[in-house]
């Protein structure tokens, strides 16, 4: 199980609504069988990369002290939840059990002695700690610790602020630079009315970008609508682009009964997407 990459370098947490569902937590169970619970779940599908004690190991950072809570201090155990629930194991996002992903959650909240006495629900991770004169990486790189954070910047624009509802006038007859249903229309013409790219400047097209879509069977039509790209993915996940740069805007997951995860046929294999 791998969260170096988003959870601890920094590549933002993906918020997909999953915390306003709520935990599905037993009122039954207490926090320390969560924390039982989760240790078990732990060691089968997160300790390989993190480490036994979740000190961090040879392929992904510590899941607990200073460091991991320079990024998580004071945030809701929910979020957390909801992350790794999205992103892990890598390639097997949502494989198991929403109750396993509290019990791992309620173990990484204890071993950073978060508050017990709260539901699971309800708890927030301590705040990080101050920083020690001389703490901090060597490098003075950005962004590998809060002594050397990166320098402020506007956050990017999201073309999804200006989301309209599509029209059914819009199905049948779209902008000449949206791309709405399969085939572009609902005239099934497959036809773009866009002439930049022409016979005299094909061969010269180059990739703008390209993205990684969960491993598994994935063919079919991306959408494009007022500069953002729509694309369905295996395991029923569907990703929003911003078309010019790839940055991932949006990202949703529904969530599978157990024995519909486990009757459908998994077949990985590398997949993605390119512009």
């Amino acid at each position: 199980m791998r969260i170096t990459s988003g959870l601890l370098a920094g590549a933002g947490t993906i918020a997909l609504g999953l915390a306003g569902a709520g935990f599905a937590q037993d009122a039954a169970r207490t926090l320390a069988e969560q924390v039982e619970e989760g240790r078990t779940t732990y060691a089968h599908n997160c300790a390989a990369c993190h480490g036994a004690d979740l000190s961090g190991g040879q392929f992904a950072g510590a899941l607990k002290g200073a460091d991991f809570l320079t990024r998580w201090g004071d945030a809701p155990a929910s979020q957390l939840m909801d992350y790794v629930a999205a992103s892990m194991p890598p390639g097997g996002s949502g494989r198991l059990d929403r109750a396993d992903y509290e019990a791992m959650t309620a173990l990484i909240l204890a071993e950073n002695k978060g508050d017990g006495d709260l539901p699971l629900a309800a708890a927030m991770f301590p705040p990080a700690p101050e920083a020690e004169d001389g703490q901090g990486n060597e490098m003075g790189l950005p962004g590998i610790s809060s002594r050397y954070p990166f320098p402020y910047s506007d956050p990017p624009h999201n073309p999804l602020d200006e989301f309209t509802p599509v029209t059914q006038a819009e199905l049948i007859d779209p902008a000449p630079e949206n791309w709405v249903n399969w085939r572009r229309s609902q005239l099934g013409q497959g036809y773009s009315p866009l002439d930049q790219i022409t016979l005299d400047n094909v061969d010269h097209l180059q990739i703008a970008w390209a993205q990684a879509l969960p491993p598994g069977p994935t063919m079919t039509e991306p959408l494009v609508r007022d500069g953002v790209m729509f694309m369905y993915a295996y395991g029923d996940e569907v990703f929003a682009f911003d078309a010019t740069t790839g940055r991932q805007l949006w990202r949703y997951r529904r969530q599978m009964p157990r024995m519909a995860r486990c009757c459908r046929a998994r077949r990985p294999s590398p997949c993605g997407t390119t512009w």
